[in-house]
């Protein structure tokens, strides 16, 4: 049998520090511009990864795993030293996990009603 789940992600709060989040209750998104290389200073690549606060805490992982997954899974494949670390622009997220069934029977609760507007006929 196939599952699936939807995560609804809300109340984002930008981090003034990398490690400003909770495990277990927040998830956290990064975003970032660095050099495509290091002879061309001008030509730039924006990136970008989310991960989701169930997935950190089905994998176990440490917040500086996290940090180090996020600019992994962001397409990054460069060195990032301390100091490009706290450069990054750190979010958190908070997320909802439901099933697809759960969610359409929850559309028109409180909870939902900013996220999911059931169409009208």
């Amino acid at each position: 049998m196939l599952t699936c789940r939807v995560s609804i992600l809300h109340s984002f709060e930008s981090c003034s520090d990398p490690l400003d989040w909770k495990l277990g209750t927040h998830g956290v998104t990064i975003a970032f511009t660095a050099a495509l290389c290091s002879f061309c200073p001008c030509g730039t690549c924006r990136y970008t990864a989310t991960l989701l606060p169930e997935v950190i805490s089905e994998e176990g992982m440490s917040q500086e795993a996290v940090l180090e997954k996020l600019v992994h899974k962001a397409g990054y494949r460069r060195h990032c030293s301390p100091k490009m670390m706290r450069s990054l622009v750190w979010t958190s997220v908070h997320g909802m996990q439901s099933g697809l069934s759960d969610l359409c029977t929850q559309a028109g609760s409180p909870q939902l009603s900013a996220f999911v507007r059931p169409r009208r006929r």
